[in-house]
């Protein structure tokens, strides 16, 4: 172009730089300034009128060109999205010695460039898979980890946001992405990180029946040890998902059986709360000692007003029915032996059933005794009597009346009433005076006494 005097050229007076890729900078080209005024040309500067087209290696600007000398500049096309398609402009040179600038007309087409997108997918469990987006859309489905590309590039200068349309299920997962939004550079992008980590989920369930006081410790797949004291709720530290599960009794409680409900299973997408452990009182058994029942006889006894247990002979013993854990048990005579009659006293029979068996209850049994007795008639004023009871015990009686041995006898046991001594002047004999005595005190024995006959006088002797 020519801006005015002095006479100056600029060639070439265009520049064209035709298709350039958005991002990308064209070759450059040069452009000479010569001066062919016959004067020294003083140039202040050269400049671009827009951005895109860019002055580079500039010999020019600020320098005195002498007469018939020359100077160069190169342009440079960088197209931007903003340019996107035909671009005119031009560069001027401003001349101090010019009325008005000299202008290198320039243009050049930007083009957009597609590029690919793509990073690296790192954690997914195998036979899994995730489904990925790119603004929306272009699905992209992943079944293993390593680099991935979307199927459809994008333009330079357009914008990309990768999401996760569908996350892993089998198991469940949780995909997140990392750089994975921007605006599409110059190149393929391929930093885009999407990392998978299995989910985890808890399993738990119920605790019934526990013994105030006790305590019982769970373990899930033979770990992760759980000790409660008290019913209701537990849960398990967390478990990746499809994770095979066995919740089992490590620790049973003291006296009690804990069995589990619902014990395995595998975590599929959700928390499990539906193993139940229910505790149940163990049984124990609860006898001890017989002594002193005779032979033949009989005795029942039992716990707690029932569960009766007829004994025949002395020696250990145990109750049909066991006791539960905790529960009172009371062991009383139900029925004292008859033939013969005997009491029999419990010791030790009061109690609550500890963790084992009882075997320390005592049934100690006594034959009883009865006394043996009856009434006196016809004993003269002032006079005594001496009976025994089979020979002995003997019983010096004064005045008519009952009267009754002092030693007892064991029930079943024969007595005999006899006279050991008679009253002076009289004659006393004995009734109902031998017999068994039968579960109860003798009190029919009679003794009858008389007044000797008195002989007559004695004739004298002629």
């Amino acid at each position: 172009g020519r801006g005015g005097d002095p006479v100056d050229y600029i060639t070439p007076a265009s520049l064209s730089f035709g298709d350039v890729e958005m991002g990308s900078s064209s070759a450059p080209q040069t452009v000479t300034v010569t001066d062919n005024s016959g004067i020294a040309l003083d140039i202040a500067s050269v400049s671009s009128n827009d951005s895109v087209f860019s002055v580079q290696n500039d010999s020019c600007s600020g320098m005195t060109v002498a007469p018939n000398g020359s100077c160069t500049f190169e342009v440079v096309f960088n197209p931007i999205p903003v340019t996107l398609g035909h671009r005119v402009s031009t560069v001027e040179v401003i001349s101090n010695s010019a009325s008005s600038p000299d202008q290198v007309a320039v243009d050049g087409f930007g083009t957009a460039t597609d590029y690919t997108l793509g990073g690296l997918l790192s954690g997914l469990a195998a036979g899994d898979t995730v489904v990925l987006q790119n603004n929306g859309g272009d699905d992209l489905t992943l079944g293993a980890d390593g680099a991935f590309t979307f199927n459809t590039p994008v333009a330079y200068g357009d914008p990309y946001v990768v999401t996760v349309k569908t996350q892993p299920m089998a198991p469940s997962e949780t995909c997140t992405v990392s750089n994975g939004i921007g605006t599409m550079p110059a190149s393929d992008v391929n930093s885009v990180s999407v990392t998978c980590t299995v989910d985890t989920y808890t399993v738990g369930g119920t605790l019934t029946g526990l013994f105030s006081g006790g305590s019982v410790v769970l373990q899930i797949n033979g770990a992760s040890d759980q000790t409660l004291t008290a019913d209701g709720n537990f849960v398990f530290p967390p478990l990746a998902d499809g994770t095979a599960y066995t919740v089992t009794v490590a620790t049973q409680p003291t006296g009690q059986n804990c069995t589990v409900s619902n014990a395995s299973g595998k975590l599929a997408g959700a928390n499990v709360s539906n193993v139940g452990v229910t505790c149940v009182n163990e049984t124990y058994t609860l006898g001890g000692l017989l002594t002193g029942l005779a032979a033949g006889d009989t005795v029942v006894l039992q716990n707690n007003g029932g569960d009766d247990l007829t004994l025949g002979a002395d020696g250990s013993f145990t109750f049909n029915t066991p006791v539960a854990y905790g529960d009172p048990y009371v062991v009383t005579v139900k029925t004292q032996p008859a033939a013969p009659s005997e009491t029999c006293t419990v010791s030790n029979g009061i109690g609550t059933m500890p963790a084992s068996d009882v075997k320390d209850v005592s049934v100690i049994c006594a034959v009883d005794t009865f006394t043996v007795g009856g009434t006196l008639s016809g004993l003269s004023s002032g006079q005594s009597i001496v009976l025994q009871n089979n020979t002995g015990d003997d019983l010096t009686l004064s005045a008519d009346g009952s009267f009754t041995f002092a030693s007892p006898l064991a029930d079943a046991t024969a007595y005999t009433v006899t006279i050991l001594t008679q009253p002076d002047g009289q004659t006393c004999t004995v009734s109902n005076g031998s017999g068994t005595v039968a579960g109860a005190p003798v009190t029919d024995v009679t003794v009858t006494c008389t007044d000797n006959p008195v002989a007559p006088p004695a004739k004298p002797v002629p």
